[in-house]
């Protein structure tokens, strides 16, 4: 292993024993400079996979798999038993990073295979299973079908435990539901009746289109299936522009018909939400899948221009996963496992080594988050600490035959 993989698997063991003591993150996080500026609030919410405790079990349970023999199985315990013992749902937001399926994915994960909290992870799918009618019921318009706060999010979860108990009982009607609704918004879309379509894979068309992906990859059967897939890949193959750096996409259509005469192109956000390299990895998974050559040309051609980023690019951007370099780290990474590109590889190591040289163990989780120019100490997986420890543990130990990797699930990568 190399200096640099040795460094990044060192950071993310501390961040993970800097997040083992809940107490300290709570008196880290609730202090009055440690507002988020969009939120009003701390950057913490206990029962979040996002912000919460349940992103911490999935650093956790990384770890269990490498070091079995250490305490990283008790201090999930002790994190799960904090969480649920005083645990009550006001709301049935079935979200994955806001909600009830993101805490589901994270006690999934956290069980090592299902050994663990049996009871615990069926109680909360009889739960999804009760609110889920009235969520796809809701489920009109393109942002009821994103990742981050829609069903997609909750589609995923649904299709990892479409075997359990509860969860298999809707699995079918779900799907079927959610491709109906997909497929409604893409004609919309083709006979111009909707003018925005945001393209990532947080909020956008990648991300419905990793879903449905996977759930092809897994031998998931549902009439329509393949025939939306191909509709969103066309989609997002037709709408790759062209700046400075090569192929890139826009955050959404919109972008695309709002350029005035003589702008140049200029790709807006690089990272997982929003970026190129998340699409380019979503097609490319989907291009291989469905052996279509077409789609992995522009996805590799795509990714490429991501990897020509230079230093003013990739030192402006935070290190977070959402819209920063940990996002990056592990995207790039994804395209080196589908395709070998040397190209991948090398950026890997560029960003993976800004990380390391921007770790600070003098704050609270070795990195802070910028927001609207405030430093925010957060321990989230989606724009805090641990999102950065799993993609430098993923980076530095990837090849290990003990690595386990499941956490790329929650970021549809995987």
């Amino acid at each position: 292993m190399t200096h640099l993989k040795e460094q990044s698997v060192r950071i993310s063991r501390s961040i993970a024993e800097r997040v083992a003591n809940l107490s300290y993150i709570e008196s880290i996080v609730k202090k009055p400079e440690n507002m988020s500026p969009s939120r009003g609030d701390a950057p913490w919410n206990p029962a979040s996979l996002a912000d919460g405790i349940p992103g911490i079990w999935v650093l956790f349970a990384e770890w269990d798999h490498l070091e079995p023999e250490k305490e990283w199985r008790m201090l999930i315990h002790q994190h799960v038993l904090s969480l649920t013992k005083d645990l009550t749902f006001s709301t049935p937001n079935l979200s994955l990073f806001a909600g009830i399926t993101g805490l589901s994915y994270g006690l999934l994960l956290a069980s090592d295979n299902r050994t663990h909290y049996r009871q615990a992870m069926t109680n909360l799918n009889h739960y999804i299973v009760r609110h889920l009618a009235t969520t796809i019921l809701e489920a009109s318009q393109w942002n009821a079908l994103e990742v981050v706060n829609g069903l997609s999010g909750a589609g995923r979860y649904i299709l990892e435990c479409s075997q359990d108990e509860g969860i298999r009982d809707i699995a079918d009607l779900f799907f079927s539901m959610l491709i109906a609704e997909a497929s409604s918004c893409m004609e919309d879309i083709s006979c111009s009746r909707t003018e925005v379509v945001q393209l990532g894979v947080a909020h956008g068309l990648a991300g419905i289109l990793a879903l449905f992906t996977t759930a092809l990859h897994k031998g998931f059967e549902v009439d329509g299936l393949q025939a939306v897939i191909h509709n969103i890949a066309d989609y997002l193959a037709k709408h790759v522009r062209r700046d400075r750096f090569g192929l890139y996409w826009p955050i959404s259509s919109e972008r695309h018909f709002s350029l005035n005469d003589g702008e140049e192109e200029s790709r807006e956000i690089e990272g997982w939400c929003h970026g190129t390299l998340g699409i380019a990895v979503t097609l490319l998974r989907t291009g291989l899948i469905c052996d279509n050559d077409h789609w992995k040309a522009i996805a590799q051609e795509a990714a490429g221009s991501v990897f020509k980023l230079g230093d003013y690019e990739l030192n402006s951007m935070t290190s977070s996963f959402c819209h920063g370099l940990a996002g990056l780290l592990q995207l790039s990474n994804s395209i080196y496992a589908l395709c070998g590109s040397k190209d991948a590889a090398l950026f890997s190591d560029i960003v993976a080594d800004k990380l390391v040289n921007r770790y600070d163990e003098s704050v609270p989780f070795g990195y802070q988050d910028m927001e609207d120019r405030v430093l925010l100490d957060s321990p989230g997986l989606l724009q805090g600490a641990v999102g950065i420890a799993l993609s430098l543990l993923e980076y530095g130990r990837r090849d290990d035959p003990q690595y386990s990797g499941k956490w790329r699930e929650l970021f549809f990568i995987a």
